[in-house]
């Protein structure tokens, strides 16, 4: 199984890559060259749109609804950014720092062990997520609220992790959290922790689940934290 984790995520990371490779090498004449401008803002207009790849950053949150490679294209392409690997490595170290999440029979200084299980815990998540969401016919896409008021804005992110809506607007419970949670808590069972059963596995599962809590109420409140972030930074 640990195996089968590792591949999971070399698979996800080279799809990725290449589709990423596919699009950064894709001739000039299929870049948008005419746009329309809506609202001061230019925007391809529908005969540049066709042109674009499917996993092209405008398409994948203009289009209505998503094909399965652009759901590949949002569930992969967070783990093949420079930041996440640099998250990976922070904190990987301070977990062998701290020697969280012991490892049976295995040195204490592991890092390249811990950093691969840090990649297939997140690998299985994302690809967890997107098959779920893919077969309930999810959308993906991070939206915030439009609320106004605390109480209504933190509802509204709350219930995003919990309802999700389809690409014709319709209201259903969220399963692709709940497999994604359940995926990266299940193929951590295989990297041989004290807890190697299916009672940790629920924990961890479990707090995986409420990860997707805190990142909803971080993207509802994105611009207060940023404006926050700057204010900081000036009076500094």
């Amino acid at each position: 199984m640990r195996s089968t984790a590792l591949l999971l995520a070399l698979s996800l990371v080279g799809l990725a890559e290449h589709a990423v490779a596919q699009q950064a090498t894709a001739p000039a004449a299929l870049l948008p060259a005419a746009t329309t401008s809506v609202s001061g803002v230019s925007t391809p207009d529908a005969s540049s749109k066709d042109e674009l790849s499917a996993c092209n950053r405008y398409r994948l949150q203009a289009d209505q609804s998503l094909s399965f490679k652009q759901r590949l294209c949002f569930a992969v392409d967070p783990l093949i950014t420079p930041q996440f690997a640099l998250t990976a490595a922070v904190m990987t170290g301070f977990s062998e720092l701290r020697n969280s999440e012991k490892l049976q029979g295995k040195p204490m200084s592991n890092f390249p062990m811990r950093f691969a299980d840090y990649y297939a815990r997140h690998s299985a998540q994302a690809a967890g997520e997107m098959m779920a969401g893919y077969l309930h016919h999810e959308d993906p896409r991070l939206r915030t609220s439009n609320q106004r008021g605390f109480l209504r804005r933190t509802g509204a992110a709350f219930s995003s992790v919990i309802i999700a809506k389809d690409s014709d607007g319709n209201s259903e419970m969220a399963f692709a959290p709940i497999a994604g949670s359940l995926s990266s808590g299940f193929v951590a069972m295989e990297v041989g922790r004290r807890d190697n059963n299916v009672a940790g596995a629920l924990r961890r599962s479990g707090f995986v689940y409420s990860t997707y809590f805190v990142k909803a109420l971080v993207r509802e409140y994105k611009p207060e934290l940023t404006e926050f972030t700057r204010h900081l930074l000036h009076r500094q």
